[in-house]
């Protein structure tokens, strides 16, 4: 059912993005690059949230301009994520990571909005107690999982900065019972900076 509506919201936003391209006096591409860094935890549906830890992104986008108002874009980023549990223990989650966003500067002013669906590919995945010790939890987790993505911006010339929080709404846990059947998701809230360049 997630995988429906995600397929049905990209495709409304290509239709969007077709009927503005429509009206847009230039049409182009930017290729740009991308890196961020923020706070990102484990959010817990019945218990306690885990504790926020450093984060950070790093990576590629394309960006298609449809027209002064919207452009559509697509970034590859290496992600990061880390929360630290109750009893001091850390979990650290590397992600391959496809946000598909749609970008607006409703003003013309340099001000942009952005929101989209986030696509995370498990990589790697480990769990530290606090005497160093370090277990492999890449079997434990899904290898797919879905984000939300909200963010605010500003863009002069080839440089944009960009607070972006990223909403988890799927899983990361494979079988809930290893850990206590609680539901658990991503939470992440980063600054990128970036520079695009015109193709």
């Amino acid at each position: 059912m997630l995988h429906t509506l995600i397929i049905n919201v990209f495709l409304t936003i290509l239709l969007l993005i077709g009927t503005n391209t429509l009206m847009a006096d230039e049409t182009y591409f930017e290729l740009g690059f991308r890196g961020g860094i923020g706070a990102s935890s484990v959010a817990r549906e019945e218990q306690n949230n885990y504790r926020a830890q450093l984060a950070y992104g790093l990576g590629l986008s394309l960006s298609y301009h449809a027209n002064d108002l919207l452009d559509l874009e697509i970034n590859l980023l290496l992600n990061q994520r880390r929360a630290l549990t109750g009893q001091g223990s850390s979990i650290t989650i590397n992600y391959l990571s496809l946000p598909f966003m749609v970008k607006t500067d409703p003003l013309n002013l340099g001000v942009f909005f952005t929101a989209g669906i986030q696509m995370d590919f498990l990589m790697k995945a480990s769990a530290d107690d606090r005497f160093g010790n370090s277990v492999d939890i890449f079997s434990q987790l899904n290898g797919l999982v879905y984000d939300l993505i909200f963010g605010i911006g500003y863009h002069t010339g080839i440089i944009s900065i960009e607070l972006r929080y990223e909403f988890g709404v799927s899983d990361l846990i494979k079988d809930e019972s290893n850990f206590g059947a609680v539901r658990e998701r991503n939470n992440s809230l980063l600054l990128f900076i970036g520079a695009n360049f015109k193709l």
